[in-house]
């Protein structure tokens, strides 16, 4: 199963950010990026070796980006909260509650 793809299904969202807490959260999302061929924003296509961010955007075309630590606490502002699909990827791995919607991670 793609949860990554399932994500952006079930929110019907235009973009998702995801939560990497460890490098083997970080592992298993590259996995599903690079069977989802997806891109970053610039076009070229993610590979294997590409390094990713605790902090990771994926939008419906399948086009990957950075989000900066502090785009990711303005996200978690009253005003954006809830226009920000802002997901735990290892919750959602292990299927518990995933939604981010507290002011810190």
């Amino acid at each position: 199963m793609n949860y990554v793809e399932k994500v952006l299904q079930d929110h019907g969202s235009d973009s998702v950010w995801f939560y990497l807490k460890d490098e083997e959260t970080k592992k298993h999302f590259k996995d599903e990026l690079l069977s989802l061929k997806a891109r970053w924003a610039d076009g070229s296509l993610f590979e294997k070796s590409h390094n990713i961010s605790s902090f990771m955007a994926v939008h419906s075309d399948h086009r990957v980006a950075f989000i900066s630590i502090l785009c990711w606490k303005i996200a978690s502002t009253p005003k954006y909260r809830d226009s920000i699909v802002r997901i735990d990827y290892r919750k959602l791995i292990h299927q518990k509650t995933y939604l981010i919607n507290e002011s810190s991670i």
